[in-house]
């Protein structure tokens, strides 16, 4: 399975997190039918799944399951707005 992401810099606050590595891993190992639906305003077929109980990360299955875009880094917020599964989404790495 390769892995994408949107920007180098949430590539580099990826890799520097152990638990999102786990939370990829998982991500990876899961494929292509784990996660939750959303967020729609990332990409119509996104994923998401909590790395901690106020932080997630967002992606998208490619080549038919067999590839994972990863599309941002999230932080649970009330104020996410629709379409944005509850998070406020940073495709930098810091939500």
């Amino acid at each position: 399975m390769t892995m994408t992401y949107a920007t180098q810099k949430l590539k580099e606050a990826c890799e520097a997190d152990i638990n999102i590595l786990n939370k990829l891993t998982e991500v990876k190992d899961r494929a292509p039918n784990y996660g939750t639906p959303g967020p729609r305003n990332l990409d119509q077929h996104a994923k998401h799944a909590h790395i901690t109980n106020n932080t997630g990360i967002a992606w998208v299955y490619t080549n038919d399951g067999n590839d994972q875009h990863i599309l941002a880094l999230g932080r649970k917020s009330d104020g996410a707005g629709n379409g944005n599964s509850g998070y406020i989404w940073d495709k930098n790495g810091n939500p």
